[in-house]
């Protein structure tokens, strides 16, 4: 049995003769015609295929870090003060009259549906919350606003308003 290469102008011919036939044989040509009985290779130069995308790595957390952060401090820059006025069994009261006096300042204001009271861009100082209604005779808070750069909401001492 020999193994036979015949190498030629369109073609390179691979095969297995047996000194009378060939057993198998095989050609790979260089032109694109071809026979009916016969098959073709097309070698091509092989290039690397580029490497698969990688995510980048999430913002997600740096983000959402940074969004709390300036939450934060943008509330703690707004010099206000909140508070409720509830009834003897808990319940919210609406359009009850509220004071805020302050040492350069006296403000009014009245309580939403849901009892609640604000007064906001307030000095840093001490403040007196006084509810006048019959009924909160008497009852005060005092509030301090701090006096830092970062402001802050106001927090109160004492029972009442």
């Amino acid at each position: 049995m020999l193994l036979g290469i015949s190498i030629g102008n369109s073609d390179i011919g691979l095969g297995l003769w047996d000194g009378k036939q060939w057993l198998a044989h095989w050609r790979i040509r260089t032109v694109r015609e071809q026979m009916p009985d016969e098959y073709a290779i097309l070698l091509r130069e092989y290039r690397e295929p580029p490497p698969e995308p990688v995510a980048p790595p999430s913002q997600d957390t740096t983000a959402r870090a940074w969004a709390e952060q300036t939450a934060e401090e943008t509330a703690a820059s707004i010099n206000q003060i909140v508070g409720s006025v509830l009834d003897e069994d808990g319940n919210p009261r609406a359009g009850l009259r509220v004071k805020i006096a302050g040492e350069e300042v006296e403000l009014q204001g009245t309580t939403d549906d849901r009892g609640i009271y604000r007064q906001e861009d307030l000095k840093p100082g001490t403040y007196e919350v006084t509810v006048e209604e019959p009924g909160y005779e008497g009852i005060k808070r005092k509030v301090e606003i701090p006096g830092s750069p970062s402001g802050g909401s106001g927090r109160g001492t004492g029972s009442g308003p």
